[in-house]
């Protein structure tokens, strides 16, 4: 089954969980899922993981700012942050 298109992480991680269904190990399928969603950086695999182990539902370099619906879902509303 071909992989969704989309940068938003609930995207990502979908397709994640369909690479790691499929076979692959864990960090394959990120980069693979990351390489769709035009996320090619090296750093992007080890931000993601980051972002999953610390429980923040937001990207590196965003920060929650309450809740949001989308698609009839609740969901974080991730700004990004200000540089000081």
């Amino acid at each position: 089954m071909p992989l969704e298109k989309g940068k938003s992480k609930e995207v990502i991680s979908r397709n994640i969980k369909r690479e790691i269904e499929a076979g692959k190990p864990q960090k394959q399928a990120i980069a693979i899922a990351l390489r769709t969603a035009g996320v090619p950086k090296k750093d992007s695999i080890e931000q993601y993981m980051d972002s999953v182990r610390s429980g923040n539902p937001c990207w590196a370099g965003y920060q929650q700012f309450g809740m949001k619906e989308k698609d009839g879902k609740t969901v974080p509303n991730c700004i990004p942050t200000r540089p000081k």
